[in-house]
């Protein structure tokens, strides 16, 4: 999967995360925006040296950012000890993790379906068409042969009105892992190859976004009806706000999965399982090897919950078929 990041202490384990962890955002990633909550719905007013960018009302959080010539220090120092405010935290950039069996045609390609014993899934699955799977990325290929026949709804938060049509090809990659269409003689085939794809577009094409977009789509997922929403970005912090949307999800019975990130030969002993899959609920994915060893570039730690292929062949822009490989896969 292809994910987006925010640090965490690489002492955090599941279970053990505190409210003080909430840092400031990476040197290399100065916050833009900062996300508000109030204590209690209905609370929220306009503040002193204070632009609100935006609402989001469910989640009792205003998007802010100091206005012109106010020291960013300073504002966020009186935010802090404001009645009535309960956390003010960096709106973090998200972005992509990059990294009876059917008669497909392309299926020969997909050998780690058989690893993962992907037909008892399909035998499971193809009783069930009501399993609606969201997907929080950059968008499908709308009129992609192996995918439309399955898509559902959906919603583009990058450019609102708009269909969240696919503009980097990464969320196609995703799609065609879930849930292309099977036994339909083209291609390849998903692993719910009669499940529903809910197209959430979130990120832009260069598969970036912030973090307040990210928990918006998390809640439309959830109020819409899906009961798998699939996440290949992550965070390096802890977010309390991300947190509050996970917990959410959770109420509602909603499996959220998510790439546990790739960086694992390029931080070493520093990486850590990305947020949001590092929450305790969230399903974390890492990735293996065609041996099924561990893939030395996916994020370990005591958060991954299972591993799967690193690299797959699935669907891609413009009604074709690619390899592609990491968590988010």
């Amino acid at each position: 999967m292809l994910a987006a990041t925010l640090l965490i202490p690489p002492s955090a384990s599941r279970g053990m995360l505190r409210h003080s962890e909430v840092a400031a955002v990476a040197p290399s990633e100065p916050s833009q925006s900062w996300l508000l909550k109030w204590t209690k719905a209905g609370e929220a007013r306009k503040l002193p040296g204070t632009t609100v960018l935006h609402r989001q009302e469910q989640a009792n959080v205003d998007i802010v950012r100091p206005d012109p010539g106010l020291d960013p220090g300073l504002w966020l120092a009186q935010l802090q000890t404001t009645d009535g405010v309960e956390y003010v935290q960096p709106n973090g950039t998200v972005r992509l993790l990059t990294a009876n069996e059917p008669n497909d045609p392309e299926l020969g390609k997909q050998v780690y379906l058989r690893q993962i014993r992907a037909d008892k899934a399909w035998t499971l699955a193809n009783k069930r068409s009501n399993i609606t799977i969201a997907l929080v990325d950059t968008g499908v290929d709308l009129d992609h042969p192996d995918l439309q026949g399955n898509l559902v709804g959906g919603t583009n938060l990058v450019q609102p009105g708009k269909p969240p049509e696919d503009d980097n090809g990464h969320g196609t990659n995703v799609a065609g892992v879930v849930a292309a269409v099977g036994d339909n003689r083209i291609g390849t085939a998903g692993i719910l190859w009669k499940a529903g794809i809910m197209p959430i577009k979130a990120l832009d094409s260069q598969g970036y976004g912030e973090e307040d977009r990210l928990g918006e789509a998390i809640l439309y997922a959830v109020n819409h009806g899906a009961q798998i929403v699939v996440l290949s970005v992550g965070l390096y912090r802890y977010s309390p706000y991300m947190r509050d949307i996970v917990q959410y999800a959770e109420s509602k019975g909603v499996l959220l999965v998510a790439a546990g990130g790739n960086d694992g030969k390029e931080l070493s002993s520093k990486v850590a399982v990305k947020y949001p899959a590092a929450y305790p609920t969230v399903l974390a994915v890492a990735g293996a090897t065609a041996s099924g060893a561990p893939e030395m570039r996916s994020n370990p730690g005591p958060e991954i919950d299972v591993a799967a292929s690193w690299r797959v062949y699935t669907t891609a822009l413009g009604g074709g078929y690619k390899s592609q490989e990491g968590t988010s896969m």
